[in-house]
C-alpha cells in the first residue's frame, strides 16, 4: 500500500468515526448538522489556508471577479486536494448563484456504496459535511456564504455497447450563494 492510499484510508476512516461520532449523540438533528457541517468548515478553511499562494493583487476591488477567481481556485486546488477529484465543474447563474458538480467523489464511494453504510442519515450527513469545507474555504477568503447540496444516482447503461457496461455513481451538487464578501488583503493569507 503507498502513501497515498495510506493518506485516503486514513482521512476516510477519521471523516466517518467524526460523522459517526456526532451522529451517536444524543441530540436534536440541526445540532448534529449544524457539529457536522462546523467539521467541514473547519477543514476547508484550514486546507485553503494551507494552499493559498501570495498571488492575491490588493489593488483588485472587483469583487465579483474576485469572487469568480476565488472559487475556480477551491474547485481546482482545495477540492483536488482534498476528494483527489479532477471531475467537478463550475458553474453560475445571472442571480450571483455558484454550483459545483462532482461527478465522481472516489473517496466517499466506499462509505455510500459499502452495505454497512447505505443510510440516508451517512449520505446527508456527508452533505453537510462538503457544504462545511466549501464554507470554511470561502471563510478563509473572508466570504460568508450558504451552501446547500444535494445527491443523486447517476446510472450509465449502455446496452448497445458488446461490453454491456452497466454502471453507476453518485452525483453531488453544492450550491453557493455569496452572503456578504469584502475584500481585504490580509497578510495571513501568505502565512504556510
Amino acid at each position: 500500500m503507498n502513501n497515498q492510499n495510506i493518506q485516503d484510508s486514513v482521512f476516510l476512516l477519521m471523516t466517518y468515526e467524526s460523522i459517526n461520532y456526532i451522529l451517536s449523540k444524543n441530540i436534536e438533528k440541526k445540532e448534529k448538522k449544524d457539529e457536522i457541517e462546523e467539521l467541514g468548515m473547519n477543514l476547508g478553511e484550514k486546507v485553503t489556508n494551507h494552499l493559498m499562494n501570495n498571488n492575491v493583487n490588493e489593488g483588485n476591488n472587483n469583487s465579483k471577479k474576485i469572487t469568480d477567481y476565488i472559487l475556480i481556485f477551491i474547485t481546482r486546488n482545495v477540492w483536488e486536494y482534498i476528494f483527489k477529484d479532477e471531475n467537478r465543474k463550475l458553474k453560475s447563474d445571472k442571480k450571483g448563484v455558484y454550483y459545483i458538480n462532482s461527478g465522481d467523489l472516489k473517496l466517499y464511494n466506499y462509505l455510500i456504496t459499502n452495505k454497512d453504510f447505505q443510510n440516508d442519515e451517512i449520505l446527508e450527513s456527508i452533505i453537510w459535511f462538503i457544504s462545511g469545507i466549501l464554507r470554511g474555504a470561502l471563510l478563509a477568503f473572508n466570504i460568508e456564504s450558504l451552501v446547500t447540496g444535494s445527491v443523486k444516482l447517476w446510472t450509465n447503461d449502455d446496452s448497445d455497447s458488446k461490453n454491456k457496461i452497466n454502471e453507476s455513481y453518485l452525483v453531488f451538487t453544492f450550491a453557493i450563494n455569496i452572503v456578504n464578501f469584502e475584500f481585504k488583503y490580509d497578510s495571513d493569507f501568505n502565512q504556510k
